[in-house]
Formats: C-alpha cells, structure tokens, sequence
C-alpha cells in the first residue's frame, strides 16, 4: 500500500509515481510578473494572472530538470478562438501542450500540431472558467503526457523523450521551466498548483 499522505496515479506497463500531497501554489511564488514576462505584457492581480497583450509569454517559477510532476490551474479566455499554450519541461525536452478548439502536443517528431498524431477537436467555452491538468511521468528514455479539460482526456501520449521539442520563440526563460502563452485575445489563470519533481525558482 501506499503510504499515508501521497496521492498515486496508476499508469500502464505498470509504472506507479507517486506524487506527495503538498502542492506548490505556484502564483504565489511568483513574485516579480515583469521580470518573469518573456514576450509581451502580463498583469498578477488578486490571484489572477492575465496577458495584457497579444503573442505574450510568461515564465512560471517552477524549474523541472528531469522526472515526473503534475500541474494544474483553472483557466479563462475572455473572447475568440486563439489556443492557449502550456509549456513543458520533459526530461531534457520540452514540449507545448495547447488546449482550446484544438487540443494536443507541439511538436512530436517534429510535427506542427496541424499534423501531429496528438491533435483533436476540442470544445471550449468562453467566459467561463476550465480546469487544465498536465501529467508528465518520465522513466528513463520513455515518456508518457496525459493532460485533461474539467475531467475529460484531451491528449493522452506515449512515446521517446527525444521525440519532443518545443516552438522556438515561445519558449519561457528558460527551457527548463514551466511557462504560459496567449497567442491572441485576453486570458485569465488562477490557481496553478505544481506537484512532483521541480525546484522553486527564487
């Protein structure tokens, strides 16, 4: 059994990672907004982190150099149809999970989501807040990303860690932190929580 105090995610070929309960609030960790800004302009108000402009980037205080974690947050776009852009540290990779009318992983095997085997259809209504949970689980060379939209699967992937790479120019500080973009419209986060293997950035 497990121990008392971890929440545990059962994954095939048997593979169990345990994540310890205390989650890592990470906007709270998120002191200077500007510095963190990557590209474009970005507001933290009152819990609330909100793209100011178009094709902007945020970094997030979190730094994952290898292993498996699981983050989470609520989400809000305000208008349109633009994606919105996680992106994420995997091993030594990284890779952009986007969720919106379109949901998948950019790139795998070099493949822009237009053609990459990850990409569906999605739904997502505006003006109302969804909740967004990424659950990377590394084990050596093999990687596995499930991500879900207020409970349903929208990507589900197995495969190399060395199949993955992020979009250059949307990438946060560093290649190795957690990062957010806003392609285009006004969108809101709140309560990104961070569990499993990462280091908070001072």
């Amino acid at each position: 059994g497990m121990a008392a105090g971890y929440a545990h995610a059962v994954y095939d070929a048997g593979a169990v990672v345990a994540f310890p309960r205390a989650k890592i609030n990470v906007l709270r960790e998120l002191k200077d907004v500007r510095r963190a800004t990557r590209k474009g302009s970005w507001e933290l108000s009152d819990g609330i982190l909100r793209n100011l402009a178009d094709h902007s980037v945020v970094s997030l205080p979190v730094e994952i150099k290898s292993g498996s974690y699981e983050i989470s947050m609520e989400l809000n776009r305000a208008a349109g149809t633009e994606a919105i852009f996680v992106w994420l540290p995997v091993g030594d990779r990284d890779v952009k999970l986007q969720a919106g009318d379109f949901h998948g992983l950019e790139a795998v095997s070099g493949l822009a989501l237009a053609q990459s085997p990850t990409r569906r259809p999605g739904k997502f209504e505006n003006g109302k807040w969804h909740r967004l949970v990424a659950n990377i689980s590394v084990k050596g060379a093999d990687c596995k990303i499930k991500a879900t939209l207020d409970g349903n699967t929208i990507v589900d992937w197995s495969g190399k860690v060395a199949d993955l790479s992020g979009d250059v120019g949307w990438e946060p500080n560093s290649r190795s932190q957690l990062g957010i973009a806003a392609l285009k419209g006004r969108l809101s986060f709140r309560d990104i929580q961070f569990s499993g293997s990462g280091k908070v950035m001072r």
